[in-house]
């Protein structure tokens, strides 16, 4: 029989330590995948107060808003301690020159930036 959960309580840091702001701990949503079970969602309400959680891999990330932040996914066994801690990822930094794509001169002085998107419909 499968177990109704695990006594957890989440704390989330920044490059600046823990994340005490309730306008940015309000939106972070932290889904759980589970091996052969359909992802879990849980909301600010959900965790904020900690609770029984489930076992699975957990990915916490705020997308939208002001902030934009994604946790290090963090598998969480039976034997993992009560209290998470989730740090933010690692930003990725690209760095090089760009071309122009037909005639392969230098672009000096180019921005570049990037972006993820999801569209629906």
């Amino acid at each position: 029989m499968e177990s109704a959960g695990y006594p957890r309580t989440f704390v989330f840091e920044d490059e600046n330590g823990s994340i005490t702001a309730p306008d940015i701990l309000k939106q972070i949503q932290i889904k759980v995948e589970r091996p052969d079970k359909p992802p879990l969602n849980f909301g600010y309400d959900e965790w904020k107060t900690g609770g029984l959680f489930p076992t699975g891999t957990y990915k916490p990330a705020i997308w939208g808003g002001k902030s934009n932040y994604e946790f290090k996914p963090m598998e969480v066994t039976s034997d993992s301690p009560p209290r998470l801690i989730f740090k933010v990822a690692d930003y990725i930094h690209y760095y090089g020159q760009v071309v122009h794509g037909l005639t392969g001169e230098l672009m000096p002085g180019a921005f570049v930036i990037g972006m993820w998107s999801s569209a629906k419909g």
